[in-house]
């Protein structure tokens, strides 16, 4: 959005919640996600999320990405830290990394997520462009990083950045900050410098993104095809 364009209105800050009213918060959220808690784990959540209930719908996600039904201590202690933005870095750790090593296909989704973040208008994308520009792209990882698109490791990542329909986008503003290289701690600095210069710096992000407008236009289209009152938003 245009700078000018923005200025014509008035930006509203969300209040963050007391740690009283996070208690209740998280325990309705999580109880409605079907899932159980230790009185103790609770408690730790709401001083981690520090007010967000993006913090704690994000913890869901990952609960229920990993078939786990209960909310211990142990499992805080083990998967979480204080603040959105820690929690974030460690989040996109456990997706990209095993054992502090990148899992396969870990630098290219990277690699994409990063390119959703600084080269998609208001950070979001159509799943079927972003899937194409994603799949175009693994020939441009595996030159430089030595790792393709693995469907596992990315369709992983992908479970955190579904949004309304078929659009593809952040959870929160936060995520796009970890994964632009911001923060003193940020784990991923090296690699994002690298997918600046590689990927941004010499223009290969903006020519697979017009490569990929031909393949996802056919693919929505086929999928029109064979079943046009579902398939309709696609195009």
């Amino acid at each position: 959005m245009p700078k000018d364009f923005q200025n014509m209105f008035e930006r509203l800050t969300v209040p963050l919640f007391p740690e009283e009213e996070m208690l209740d918060l998280a325990s309705r959220m999580l109880a409605f996600s079907g899932l159980m808690y230790e009185p103790q784990a609770l408690d730790k959540l709401a001083v981690f999320s520090e007010g967000s209930p993006i913090y704690v719908w994000s913890l869901i996600r990952e609960l229920l990405s990993k078939d786990i039904k209960k909310l211990t201590l142990t499992y805080l202690d083990e998967n979480s830290m204080k603040g959105m933005t820690n929690y974030v870095s460690m989040l996109l750790q456990q997706l990209l990394k095993d054992a502090g090593e990148y899992k396969e296909g870990g630098y290219h989704t990277l690699s994409a997520v990063n390119f959703l973040s600084t080269h998609m208008a208001e950070k979001n994308s159509h799943e079927l462009f972003f899937r194409a520009f994603s799949e175009q792209l693994s020939e441009h990882t595996k030159e430089t990083f030595n790792d393709e698109m693995n469907t596992m490791t990315f369709n992983h990542a992908m479970g955190y950045l579904s949004g309304a329909g078929s659009q593809v986008r952040f959870p929160h503003d936060t995520w796009a900050d970890v994964l632009e290289g911001e923060g003193a701690n940020n784990p991923f600095t090296a690699e994002i410098q690298t997918i600046v210069q590689e990927f941004s710096d010499t223009g290969v992000f903006e020519t697979v993104k017009r490569e990929a407008v031909p393949k996802a236009w056919e693919t929505a289209v086929s999928r029109y095809e064979k079943s046009p009152s579902r398939q309709h938003e696609a195009l």
